[in-house]
């Protein structure tokens, strides 16, 4: 999931979701409506800020995207930022992510450690 910044657009033909690298020989893609979905959903919060949610399933098959222990998917897109919102808020955009597991047969192990 991801808040786009208030005032801000994203379309979705602008959209990659694709494992990062090339692990295997055959070319491998995700299909959108098939292997992962997206959706928005508007106006949330006093800020008014949209949420891209993306649903992903790994394809029957892969395991792994990189070999090892290490998997890799990568999320792309383009946020429009028209002038008119830079004049209201400036230039700087701030963008918040969550991720959730909901794999009960998945291992996950986070790439960094909390403090404490």
């Amino acid at each position: 999931m991801t808040f786009f910044p208030a005032g801000t657009q994203v379309k979705e033909e602008e959209i990659h979701f694709e494992p990062e690298g090339k692990p295997y020989q055959d070319p491998v893609t995700f299909e959108r409506g098939k292997d992962y979905q997206i959706e928005f959903i508007g106006e949330l919060g006093r800020l008014r800020q949209t949420m891209m949610k993306v649903s992903f399933k790994t394809p029957a098959g892969r395991k792994n995207f990189l070999g090892g222990n290490a998997s890799r998917i990568r999320l792309g897109y383009i946020v429009h930022n028209p002038y008119s919102n830079i004049l209201d808020r400036g230039r700087i955009l701030q963008n918040t992510a969550a991720f959730l597991n909901t794999s009960k047969d998945t291992k996950w192990i986070l790439n960094f450690q909390s403090e404490g």
